[in-house]
């Protein structure tokens, strides 16, 4: 097997943010496309076979794009490139990030991580009613709550509340009554008031907001 290299200008700022502490996403990279990863003067060379060294370089790409964006990177974010290199889709990568949803209290953006989660919040902003199905961990209540918050800054919001948004743990549908499925009844003053509690400055929009409504799933 003959080897093959690579190289890929990384500017000398992200070098530290892209390759890890002490260059731990470097070496995963290294282990994940069997390839030798060698920087000298902001100029980086991959030494492995044609195509490994080439998905290795796609993946720097991809994570250069998120630093320059301002991200820091994470092992998660290395993680997920390398994992969309291996299936043709890095590109969706930096689509990715930027979707912005908010910012939180503490000035840190909330952005989908991943292409499940991109399709969640896009359901969110498309659908009426938005059932979130999956394991425990994966962002569904956080991006819901984030999604609904957001809510409160839009102009026509309080034409808008009747969209709901549902959360709901797998092993719990086999609980949902027959009827759930024809109609959805809401108390829009309850589901408003918790999500002021979660949302600082939003208190004085409540009262703008009809008292309850009723959703009709099957509208």
């Amino acid at each position: 097997m003959s080897l093959s290299e690579v190289t890929i200008d990384i500017p000398v700022e992200h070098e530290k943010n892209v390759f890890g502490q002490f260059d731990a996403y470097a070496r995963k990279i290294e282990r994940s496309f069997h390839i030798t990863l060698i920087v000298r003067d902001g100029v980086v060379k991959l030494l492995g076979e044609q195509e490994q060294a080439d998905k290795a370089r796609r993946v720097l790409t991809q994570l250069v794009e998120l630093s320059r964006r301002g991200n820091v990177i994470t092992e998660q974010n290395v993680d997920y490139a390398i994992s969309l290199v291996f299936e043709n889709q890095e590109d969706e990568l930096v689509e990715i990030d930027k979707d912005l949803i908010c910012y939180t209290l503490q000035g840190k953006p909330v952005r989908p991580k991943t292409l499940g989660q991109k399709s969640y919040v896009d359901a969110i902003r498309g659908g009426m009613v938005t059932f979130g199905l999956g394991p425990a961990g994966t962002g569904k209540t956080y991006l819901a709550i984030a999604m609904a918050v957001t809510a409160f800054n839009e102009p026509h919001f309080a034409c808008r509340a009747r969209r709901v948004m549902v959360d709901i743990d797998p092993n719990e549908i086999a609980k949902l009554h027959m009827e759930f499925a024809k109609t959805i009844v809401c108390d829009a003053g309850a589901f408003v008031s918790a999500l002021c509690r979660r949302a600082a400055g939003a208190t004085a929009m409540l009262s703008r907001l009809p008292s309850s409504s009723t959703v009709d799933s099957t509208a």
